[in-house]
């Protein structure tokens, strides 16, 4: 029998990790859109703290963003560890002839100026191609350079570079409001980026189990594989007298 692949190390208790770190961030930003439509409906709205009038749902949200601070830097941290794991498996996996990331650029991409704006993508479509649980006879470079991956993907990529961008404008415009009636703006966009923010959330879980689902089933099916194939044929040394 020969051996079966071998470095191989599940990723799913990594996963839950991360997936339960998206969906706290998720519900913080939840909370958020709901203060935002607070602001929106009913901008006017004062409270009086510290004998100064201060709109509620800034207070609110000011608070919420002291849950989402760890959140924030928990969530990328543990999902880099997860992904770096995921590209190590990828060694073990028999499908790494044309491979274009390594494991460390498969992180250091995300830390590049411009190039983090499309490499990440690249890097995550690379990882669900090439965890694929169906064990192909033969590659081909053009198979690889095909490399196809499910729509949701893209939405969620452009989801999350939108939230990016829109996550900081709140901030702008409520540091320079002149009245509380000016609050309705910031609530539109608290509104617009925490909707972005949940729809990319729940689809990085998707796609988080998804790949962890994909390598342990390419694992299991290269095993069956390894565990079928005849064993070689004895090879004899003649020897001379």
């Amino acid at each position: 029998m020969n051996d079966s692949p071998t470095g191989f190390r599940p990723a799913n208790t990594l996963s839950i990790v991360v997936v339960i770190c998206l969906a706290l961030l998720c519900i913080s930003e939840a909370l958020a859109l709901i203060m935002g439509i607070a602001e929106m409906v009913d901008p006017l709205r004062v409270i009086v703290v510290g004998g100064k009038p201060n709109s509620p749902w800034l207070l609110a949200q000011g608070m919420a963003g002291l849950v989402q601070g760890p959140l924030y830097v928990a969530t990328p941290i543990t999902f880099l560890i997860w992904l770096f794991r995921v590209y190590k498996n990828l060694d073990s996996l028999e499908n790494q002839q044309y491979r274009e990331f390594t494991p460390g650029w498969a992180i250091g991409w995300w830390f590049v100026p411009f190039a983090a704006l499309v490499k990440p993508f690249q890097v995550m479509r690379e990882a669900w191609f090439d965890s694929n649980p169906e064990i192909e006879t033969e590659q081909t470079f053009l198979s690889a350079s095909l490399r196809s991956a499910p729509t949701y993907l893209g939405f969620w990529w452009g989801m999350f570079l939108a939230s990016r961008f829109l996550s900081s404008l709140p901030g702008a415009f409520a540091n320079n409001i002149k009245d509380f009636s000016d609050l309705a703006m910031v609530g539109f966009f608290f509104v617009l980026g925490s909707g972005l923010s949940i729809a990319a959330g729940v689809l990085c879980i998707k796609l988080v189990r998804d790949i962890t689902s994909r390598q342990e089933q390419r694992f299991a099916n290269l095993q069956l594989k390894h565990s079928y194939e005849p064993p070689p044929p004895p090879t004899f040394v003649s020897s001379t007298f």
